[in-house]
């Protein structure tokens, strides 16, 4: 039997007409959708359906849709090729994608703290005038060399999420990300402003840190029944770590290289993509092109996965 990692997609993921094909074909998914439309108080499927860039920007809807997303195809893997993870981890927001499909949460308890995470975080994009961009094209080092200075000339720049190892997010107060983006594409690069996301997993994040932690502790956390990698500490979660590991996550650097090296490390065969795109499937490749990765949204992922990993345990 092959060791397969799920891997869950974050903020960025989103876009008119996610999940169209499983929708239309699965009882499963259509029943996760209604599921989280009768928790939520709107129709998860017609908001993924309809054009409508406000609505998907949204992080208080986004998030919540992100997650439905993952816990659906999550479900639906499970159901249809019977594949049992030996890892999983998620990306950002993923990160409680995973940790809800490890049994740590309900999936009413996630849809309400995403939700939360999502009030926390625009309170302070309004309090900070904090953004996010996206930096592509250049050695990480470079951008904590530029963050640095910019900081020690009194800017407000860190970076968030260590990507790959050409790709890494920034945030910081919209008119020093502005002055940031002048000199990165001095150096060749390039920067995308993530539409209405906020500055998370910076500093910029402390000072509704202890709400997050109240809410955390006040929760019912269950063991999780498979391993999922931290995005901060890049190790195992476990019952008494998450409420510790979320705080930090909020604060601090989502180290995806890392953790996907680490992951690595412990012979894994492949990693699948629950979720819509392939954002990271994308980003593994720039890490380690030897990776076997998988996604799971189109017929065509599906297709592979039983040519790569069920037919492959049946000959």
């Amino acid at each position: 039997m092959k060791r397969i990692t799920y891997i869950f997609p974050g903020q960025g993921s989103q876009r008119t007409g996610i999940f169209s094909e499983l929708y239309q074909e699965s009882n499963l998914i259509r029943e996760t959708f209604q599921e989280a439309s009768e928790m939520l108080g709107y129709d998860v499927h017609n908001v993924c359906m309809t054009y409508d860039k406000v609505k998907l920007s949204n992080i208080a809807i986004s998030s919540p849709i992100i997650l439905t997303l993952g816990v659906a195809a999550y479900r639906h893997i499970t159901q249809e090729y019977k594949l049992k993870p030996a890892f999983m981890a998620g990306h950002s927001l993923g990160e409680y994608t995973a940790l809800t499909c490890a049994g740590c949460f309900s999936f009413k308890q996630a849809l309400d703290l995403v939700q939360f995470r999502a009030q926390l975080a625009q309170k302070t994009m309004q309090e900070t005038n904090g953004i996010m961009v996206v930096v592509y094209n250049i050695d990480s080092y470079k951008v904590e060399r530029l963050c640095l200075d910019m900081r020690k000339s009194g800017c407000d720049v860190w970076i968030s999420c260590y990507n790959s190892n050409k790709q890494v997010c920034v945030v910081g107060k919209e008119n020093n990300i502005s002055i940031f983006e002048k000199h990165v594409n001095k150096e060749g690069a390039s920067a995308k402003r993530m539409n209405s996301n906020a500055p998370f997993h910076s500093p910029l994040m402390n000072s509704v840190t202890g709400e997050l932690k109240a809410y955390l502790e006040d929760m019912t956390i269950a063991e999780p029944n498979c391993t999922i990698f931290s995005n901060y500490y890049t190790k195992p979660y476990s019952k008494e770590n998450a409420v510790n590991n979320l705080v930090q996550q909020f604060v601090s650097p989502v180290m995806w290289v890392d953790s996907v090296n680490r992951i690595i490390r412990q012979n894994i065969d492949a990693f699948i993509e629950l979720g819509a795109g392939n954002i990271l499937k994308d980003l593994i490749h720039a890490i380690d092109p030897t990776c076997l990765m998988l996604g799971y949204e189109k017929s065509e992922d599906r297709e592979k996965i039983y040519r790569e990993l069920i037919n492959y345990s049946r000959n």
